[in-house]
């Protein structure tokens, strides 16, 4: 399985990187329902990394990788019991603020599809 490579500080946590996440959503003037979406998305994340590591909000983005993210979407469908409809609509989000990451150089590119 292939791990992101990162670009930049891989020291910034996934918490820190969120908030920078939103605040660009802010200043492009998204719907407050839609950030409110990212924002149940990556709590849906939080959870699943809550499981797997003390302090999730710490973890820094060199350990997010694609293995990472199918084993997200494994945990949604075993935890939740949810349909490929509903994974997606969940995942939606948690993919919009990876795109972001990758769009200002934490990450390299890496499709999130399901």
């Amino acid at each position: 399985m292939k791990r992101l490579k990162i670009i930049k500080d891989n020291s910034l946590t996934l918490k820190r990187l969120f908030e920078k996440f939103i605040r660009n959503c802010k200043i492009k003037d998204l719907y407050k329902y839609t950030i409110t979406y990212y924002k149940k998305s990556f709590n849906y994340f939080i959870r699943y990394l809550k499981i797997e590591y003390d302090n999730p909000e710490d973890i820094v983005i060199k350990y997010i990788n694609r293995e990472v993210v199918d084993d997200f979407i494994y945990w949604l469908k075993d935890t939740y019991n949810m349909k490929n409809i509903t994974v997606n609509t969940r995942i939606r989000g948690a993919r919009a603020f990876l795109y972001y990451l990758i769009k200002r150089k934490y990450l390299y590119l890496i499709k999130i599809n399901y």
